[in-house]
């Protein structure tokens, strides 16, 4: 008859070894952050509420030919995405032109030079 019994090789106190180090080696779960530092962004699904808002801001936003190839270049060049690219125009656009809640008539006149130019208006 065949011997079926399992034979030693060591493995297991080899493997309780390793698990052992690892352990030693892992930073406790709830350690203390230090002052300024950023917490990692929640892993997982967005929430509906927030892809549905972004879908209706993308609707909102105008785009010609040219202006879309320049932006899949810079997206592509820079590794920045639209919304990023899109923010940070209008942020700029907002902080030159609005001021004491009111845009100014500099911003006005560039905001029909754009719409005139571009037809973004039917």
């Amino acid at each position: 008859m065949a011997n079926n019994k399992r034979k030693d090789f060591g493995i297991d106190s080899f493997i309780d070894e390793v698990r052992a180090d690892q352990k030693a080696n892992q930073k406790p779960a709830r350690a203390q952050r230090e002052y300024g530092e950023q917490s990692k962004a929640p892993i997982g699904r967005p929430s509906r509420t927030n892809t549905l808002l972004q879908r209706k801001l993308a609707k909102l936003v105008y785009m010609d030919e040219e202006t879309d190839q320049q932006l899949k270049m810079m997206k592509v060049m820079h590794n920045y995405d639209y919304k990023e690219l899109i923010f940070t125009a209008v942020r700029e656009f907002i902080d030159r032109h609005y001021k004491d809640m009111r845009l100014d008539e500099e911003g006005c006149a560039n905001v029909d030079k754009v719409i005139e130019k571009y037809k973004v208006r039917e």
